[in-house]
């Protein structure tokens, strides 16, 4: 990606493991995450990569209400953003959790919203447990 491209793409979850190893990739793009998500609002890019919300299963299963929370919250800014592709990346927990408040549960509740809102704009790549720098 060109750092012209970068400068009209931007990334959720900025801080966390997914995040963070694009913002190495890709210096230049946009930056958010919890402390500044609410700057999101009104925005426009031509590419925003979704990297949230927590992939911390542990803390999303010993309290599902909360994330559900949070991810109604963090669609409400998504539906705000002018956006010409969206790229959420999510997990393979969505295949095998149907409890509906769970990590997967509630995953799975999300990209269906998003590519309810977004239709084609809105792709979706689900990923296995990853491990590696950050």
């Amino acid at each position: 990606m060109k750092i012209e491209d970068q400068k009209s793409s931007a990334v959720i979850g900025s801080t966390g493991f997914v995040g963070k190893n694009i913002v190495k990739k890709y210096p230049h793009i946009g930056q958010y995450n919890t402390k500044n998500i609410n700057s999101l609002k009104g925005c426009t890019y031509k590419t925003v990569f979704c990297a949230a919300p927590s992939g911390e299963k542990w803390k999303v299963n010993k309290n599902p209400k909360d994330d559900l929370k949070n991810i109604k919250n963090l669609y409400e800014i998504i539906c705000s953003v002018n956006v010409e592709n969206f790229i959420l990346i999510s997990t393979i927990d969505t295949l095998t959790h149907k409890k509906s408040l769970s990590y997967g549960g509630n995953r799975l509740f999300f990209e269906k919203i998003l590519k309810d809102k977004l239709g084609e704009k809105c792709k979706i790549v689900r990923v296995p447990g990853i491990f590696g720098p950050y």
